[in-house]
């Protein structure tokens, strides 16, 4: 149960917010006060649909204390916690008829620009290529796959559709998975599927993968594999794939967390390669479902995966899995919930881990050392929230 002095502190955030809209001169602009820092927050509080999204803006996640009631941005408004994120750039547009670039900046959060966007649905993979953003999805009714390229400094954009091979009969809709720009080619990967409207369950039962001149959006190529059962999942809320260093793209593919079928497995495509490396399937002999997956530079990851030796509503952990043999290693870390999206941040030596824990207790952000392999406890975090839903580095 949220305390008092929680309720008190988030109705003090309501009022100091309703003060912004009416004394700024710009209410267009201008979202509420928060301190600047190098990385932001995300913290729900609240349930659906008595809540609030706050984002906190801090220097450190290595020390400090976590105020996401007195110094957090109420964002609910203009963003939403499935976005894309890119040089201290927010970039959101998730079924609001806008496609907006955003920026916590002088203590706000400031609309750098948003213009009309209804070209594709709900669910879309995203991928930068030259520093442009693109965006691929369904189309509103899902019968169709399109794509919009936006210049990132002015969000121009070209736009159209990309001919995949027509939806089967038994099957209704375009389901898209991953999407990977390779600059050594200059080419564009992008996994899809087909399914069903009336369940979300029928999927076709296959790897298909497009290969794409991202010139003219024109399919070079399909390529297909029976191991699993689905060409992996868009990285919108938690990344499931990732160019390495050698520019080898690793993807997770197969059913879903909670759905029966196959298990998930991470496959690859070679640099210089147009195929789904025959050769290379590891996390398949794992009964646990891959929830999220973070490059470590290092040939190895971070995976986020459903632990079914746990019970309870504390069901992920957090490892460090072995691109080369497959092999994983469970860190240090507090079972996490389920609730959290962008759970980590790698950068240098450091990979920074959110964790959701329940009850009254403080919990932290975790910070891993590849160098050494030792987790430590970062920054704390005080009881009170619902959810915290991720970390980012901005500056």
């Amino acid at each position: 149960m949220m305390s008092k002095n929680i309720l008190s502190g988030i109705m003090g955030l309501v009022c100091l917010t309703v003060a912004v809209f009416s004394c700024s001169k710009d209410k267009a602009k201008y979202y509420g006060d928060a301190e600047r820092g190098k990385y932001a927050v995300w913290a729900r509080i609240g349930n659906y649909p008595n809540s609030s999204t706050f984002v906190v803006n801090v220097q450190s996640l290595d020390t400090g204390t976590l105020n996401y009631v007195q110094s957090g941005i109420e964002v609910d408004e203009k963003l939403n916690y499935g976005l894309v994120i890119k040089d201290g750039y927010y970039y959101e547009t998730l079924g609001k008829g806008r496609f907006g670039k955003y920026q916590i900046k002088n203590d706000r959060l400031q609309i750098t620009q948003e213009v009309p966007f209804t070209h594709l649905g709900t669910e879309y993979a995203h991928t930068w290529m030259n520093g442009d953003l693109v965006l691929i999805g369904p189309s509103g009714d899902n019968k169709s796959v399109r794509y919009a390229v936006m210049d990132s400094v002015r969000l121009k954009m070209r736009m159209g559709e990309i001919a995949l091979p027509a939806i089967p009969q038994g099957y209704d809709k375009f389901i898209v998975g991953f999407a990977q720009f390779r600059p050594s080619d200059g080419k564009l990967f992008l996994g899809f599927n087909y399914g069903l409207s009336s369940n979300y369950k029928a999927i076709d039962g296959k790897v298909n993968i497009a290969v794409i001149d991202p010139n003219t959006f024109k399919v070079e190529q399909i390529i297909t594999d029976s191991r699993t059962n689905q060409s992996g999942f868009t990285s919108l809320f938690q990344p499931y794939s990732f160019m390495d260093n050698n520019q080898n793209i690793y993807f997770a593919a197969g059913q879903l967390y909670g759905d029966t079928g196959d298990n998930v497995m991470l496959l690859r495509i070679q640099n210089g390669s147009t195929a789904v490396d025959p050769g290379y399937q590891i996390f398949d002999d794992n009964p646990d479902r891959i929830s999220g997956i973070w490059n470590l530079d290092n040939g190895k990851a971070i995976v986020r995966y459903n632990n079914s030796k746990l019970s309870g509503s504390h069901i992920f952990s957090f490892g460090v899995l072995d691109l080369g043999n497959g092999q994983l290693q469970t860190l240090d870390i507090p079972p996490c919930s389920s609730g959290s999206i962008q759970s980590v941040i790698v950068e240098s030596d450091k990979a920074y881990i959110l964790t959701n824990h329940e009850g009254d207790t403080d919990g932290f952000i975790y910070s891993y050392s590849k160098s050494s392999g030792v987790v430590a406890k970062g920054m704390r975090v005080p009881p009170g929230y619902t959810w915290l839903l991720r970390i980012d580095k901005l500056y």
